[in-house]
């Protein structure tokens, strides 16, 4: 039993006395710490202040989901453009830079259309959650307004 812990010891030693030893013991609660925090930082740019167009083919949704993006807390800068803007026209001004994105709400968009973003920063999550819970916001209380119901029935 003694031999083998002179050995032990021996080469724990011989371990702990090299430079990739040394240079792993600092380094690697660095990069521990660079694995989790750099994705938190990914995660949340792209969101705050975004400069997005609004294409309405309903007219019904563009100036209350633009009110909606303003108010929310990623202050938003939304614009209701011509419904007739094409998709490339859209894409040619997110590629120079002059807008983050647009979401084109089609003809049907409050009943069964499905409401599409287009952006440069559409990968990142926040952008994500704050798209889907302020266009579903919108479009819930516009269904309900077509139905005669009052905000606070809405919120029940």
């Amino acid at each position: 039993m003694r031999e083998t812990l002179v050995i032990a010891k021996r080469e724990f030693l011989e371990r702990v006395r090299t430079k990739w030893f040394v240079a792993m013991t600092i380094l690697g609660p660095i990069l521990m710490v660079a694995l989790i925090l750099i994705p938190a930082l990914l995660a949340g740019r792209g969101a705050e202040g975004a400069h997005v167009d609004i294409i309405d083919q309903t007219g019904k949704l563009g100036s209350s989901l633009a009110a909606a993006f303003k108010q929310g807390d990623e202050h938003w800068n939304a614009a209701v453009i011509d419904p007739a803007t094409t998709d490339e026209a859209e894409l040619a001004r997110v590629r120079t830079k002059a807008i983050n994105g647009f979401i084109r709400i089609p003809p049907d968009g409050l009943t069964k259309g499905e409401i599409v973003y287009r952006g440069d920063n559409a990968t990142y999550q926040s952008v994500g959650y704050t798209l889907k819970t302020t266009i579903t916001g919108v479009v819930y209380a516009e269904r309900g307004a077509e139905r005669g119901l009052t905000p606070p029935q809405l919120e029940a």
